[in-house]
């Protein structure tokens, strides 16, 4: 689509203030879901915490819901706010810290099965 910019008459810029930082991370249904919480609500902390990343983010990122559930496993979501340049690193760092805080905590990280070759 190509569109004039006088035919432009509303924009919005909806990191101008700060973007949401969003991390879905699925667990086994056999994990201890408190206890994920916990640790995510822990890696987010001490990632605040840290001079590199408490001027990017806004706030500690923290569990913020379970989107979804199903026989492969439970999604949790973490959520926060971070300045909108950085939203894509700090997600992707959260993630990194994530993965390693789980497999430390022994809480298993879903995954679909893979169909088997033809």
């Amino acid at each position: 689509h190509s569109v004039s910019n006088g035919e432009v008459r509303v924009s919005s810029n909806l990191t101008r203030v700060y973007a949401v930082l969003q991390v879905e991370i699925p667990i086994v249904p056999e994990a201890d879901i408190e206890r994920a919480i916990a640790v995510t609500n822990r890696v987010g902390s001490e990632m605040y915490a840290e001079p590199e990343w408490s001027t990017k983010l806004l706030e500690a990122p923290a569990f913020g819901a379970i989107p979804s559930v199903s026989d492969l496993g439970v999604t949790l979501r973490a959520i926060g706010r971070v300045q909108g340049a950085d939203r894509f690193t700090a997600a992707s760092e959260l993630r990194r810290r994530l993965l390693v805080a789980f497999a430390a905590e022994n809480i298993t990280i879903a995954q679909r099965l893979r169909q088997p070759a033809p």
